[in-house]
């Protein structure tokens, strides 16, 4: 009896084990793309396997680029709602605090338009201020690795007397380039397009 039972035990865990195999090989194993089945004679054996595996370099550095992208153009519409929300009353609090993502440049020019602007001793008694909204982006130019230009739509709406008084609201493009200083993304240049 007990060499029946083990028998069927072992039976059972061979079934399992082979289920299993077939059930991985059904979901994960893909047939390589892009091989030629024509036989070729004047191809070196491995031909086809440095085709299949440039294949897969070039679609993972697609991916990678198409990531980075998109991740580049996050931060130029963030960068954009954040640097062009601001009021007469917040001491540049929308400027110091993108400096993490600003370029050395363009920490050097936020530094001199502040000092120059605190200098100018401004009433500041009355509340103005502008919130902008970032709402669609394009890409410019984006060259992996070194820069990217991104063009974003924004909607602005200026406030005079509270924040709660809305005295205009238009639609500001604004340009954001961005380059890798020091291994990080960061923005080197903001620039606001004439209002239409």
């Amino acid at each position: 009896m007990n060499r029946r039972r083990l028998f069927l035990i072992i039976l059972i865990v061979i079934v399992i084990v082979l289920v299993a195999a077939a059930v991985f090989f059904a979901l994960f194993w893909k047939k390589p793309e892009n091989i030629n089945t024509n036989q070729n004679t004047n191809k070196p054996a491995n031909a086809n396997l440095v085709n299949v595996t440039t294949n897969i370099n070039t679609n993972q550095a697609v991916n990678e680029e198409t990531k980075t992208k998109a991740s580049l153009a996050t931060i130029a519409q963030s960068f954009a709602e954040r640097y062009g929300s601001y009021s007469n009353q917040n001491n540049f609090a929308n400027l110091l605090n993108l400096n993490d993502l600003m370029s050395d440049k363009l920490k050097a020019w936020s530094d001199k338009y502040i000092a120059d602007e605190k200098a100018k001793n401004l009433d500041n008694s009355t509340y103005t201020g502008i919130t902008t909204k970032a709402i669609s982006y394009q890409s410019v130019n984006f060259q992996n690795d070194k820069s990217a230009e991104f063009l974003v739509n924004t909607q602005r709406v200026e406030s005079s007397g509270t924040p709660t008084n809305v005295t205009k609201t238009y639609y500001q493009e604004i340009t954001v380039k961005l380059i890798k200083e020091n291994g990080n993304w960061k923005v080197d240049e903001a620039i606001w397009k004439e209002v239409k």
